[in-house]
């Protein structure tokens, strides 16, 4: 940790769980660039064919051919990273060398890429990174998030469900931009095949050939939720997360700044209600308000309780915390221990370098998510915000915002919806304060909103909606047919 590669390390197979590092140098071949988050891409993603959930974000780059851009988070990318295969679990780490030919470079975070990182074929979770090189080839770069493309994003084929982003770029053949979240894009991604899950990372490099970056959660919820299946019962949540790759993801109630990854079945977190059993996986319980059965939320068996108890539950490698409602204890999200309350609090995080701030139900610091400065208002007030590029409408609490190539969202309530759920088959009831009747997923599942009934079927082509009594609206949460009749 802490390190500063001042070499040229050629032909690095095996480089894993790199951190506190700053690549200076140019990443070429990374094909599998995985959970970079909270990144600024500077570079230009050219190339780039599949860029799925592209949230929040000011495009001014060129992203060409760029197949899959995923999950890319407050990523700040000025390098140019060609050829890179596999980077994963870079968190907070310092590349002031050459890696060259590096297959396996995992979990490096916090990492600022100053290098010419060439061939590496395995780069996976690189977090709070800077990136100063040019990814070129990046043929997957999936769910950027909280991205400024600054670049000329050419060849742009399918970009969907960019909410909240100003496209200043010339997006010409990209074929696949979607779930970019909060991200400034500078730099040229390249023929990334998969970046997946970039948590809280300044990227000043192009990634390019990343192939595979998946899966972010836990994360001050500035995240793209990306091929969601299942997202269930997001209640009170501040969701600024990009939930990727996560097949059954449910219930998630009061649980702001997680990540959680690859959770099959987390269902019925709900407030104010008669919880019974959670069901996660392997049978893992969680009873809310009352009675405490740990649920193993993460792969290590993480605990969390909300209302009540207080089981330390380590997000990252140091062991962060967080308490919801009661008591605080400061997880240090990024490098300088960035803190948020929720409901009674405030400590200011700062998501971004510029320090941004986000008040749920109480105080309205707004947020600057964009160069622009887009506003949201929940509950209470009402700054428009231009979710897509002029046709987004999203009603949330008696407002009506257009909301355009969002796939599967549905009851979203009282939420701070900066997200982009895209490919999400499965986001059932989602409500708050509502008489709950059932939670069936996959075939007659039923909401109720406000009053009403309303058996939306979660699939392609049929999905329904009432958000706020009163209008119902059967929207097609697949690309290409879209439609909100409000």
């Amino acid at each position: 940790m802490d390190i500063t590669l001042h070499t040229l390390c050629t032909g690095a197979e095996h480089i894993q769980s790199l951190m506190d590092i700053t690549l200076h140098t140019l990443c070429t071949g990374a094909e599998h660039i995985q959970s970079l988050m909270d990144i600024t891409l500077h570079t230009l993603c050219t190339g780039a064919e599949h860029i799925q959930s592209l949230m929040d974000i000011t495009l001014h780059t060129l992203c060409t051919g760029v197949e899959h851009i995923q999950s890319l988070m407050d990523i700040t990318l000025h390098t140019l990273c060609t050829g890179a295969e596999h980077i994963q679990s870079l968190m907070d780490i310092t590349l002031h060398t050459l890696c060259t030919g590096a297959e396996h470079i995992q979990s490096l975070m916090d990492i600022t890429l100053h290098t010419l990182c060439t061939g590496a074929e395995h780069i996976q979770s690189l977090m709070d990174i800077t990136l100063h090189t040019l990814c070129t080839g990046a043929e997957h770069i999936q769910s950027l998030m909280d991205i400024t493309l600054h670049t000329l994003c050419t060849g742009a084929e399918h970009i969907q469900s960019l909410m909240d982003i100003t496209l200043h770029t010339l997006c010409t053949g990209a074929e696949h931009i979607q779930s970019l979240m909060d991200i400034t894009l500078h730099t040229l991604c390249t023929g990334a095949e998969h970046i997946q899950s970039l948590m809280d990372i300044t990227l000043h490099t192009l990634c390019t050939g990343a192939e595979h970056i998946q899966s972010l959660m836990d994360i001050t919820l500035h995240t793209l939720c990306t091929g969601v299946e299942h997202i269930q019962s997001l209640m009170d949540i501040t969701l600024h997360t990009l939930c990727t790759g996560a097949e059954h993801i449910q219930s998630l109630m009061d649980t702001p700044h997680s990540l959680y990854r690859g959770a099959e079945h987390i269902q019925s977190l709900i407030m104010d209600i008669t919880l019974h059993t959670l069901c996660t996986g392997g049978g893992t319980h969680s009873i809310i308000n009352g009675h405490h059965t740990p649920h193993s939320l993460y792969r290590g068996g993480t605990h969390s309780i909300i209302n009540g108890h207080h089981t330390p539950h380590s997000l990252y490698r140091g062991g962060t915390h967080s308490i919801i409602n009661g008591q605080h204890t400061p997880h240090s999200l990024y490098r300088g221990g960035t803190h948020s309350i929720i409901n009674g609090h405030h400590a200011p995080h700062s998501l971004y370098r510029g320090g941004t701030h986000s008040i749920i139900n109480e105080h309205h610091t707004p947020h600057s998510l964009y160069r622009g400065g887009t506003h949201s208002i929940i509950n209470g007030h009402h700054t428009p915000h231009s979710l897509y590029r002029g046709r987004t409408h999203s009603i949330i609490n008696g407002h009506h915002t257009l909301c355009t190539g969002v796939e599967h969202i549905q009851s979203l309530m009282d939420i701070t919806l900066h997200t982009l759920c895209t490919g999400a088959e499965h986001i059932q009831s989602l409500i708050m304060d509502i008489t709950l009747h059932t939670l069936c997923t996959g075939g007659g599942t039923h909401s109720i909103i406000n009053g009403h009934h309303t058996p939306h079927s979660l699939y392609r082509g049929r999905t329904h909606s009432i958000i706020n009594n009163g209008h119902h609206t059967p929207h097609s949460l697949y690309r290409g047919r879209n439609t909100f009749n409000h």
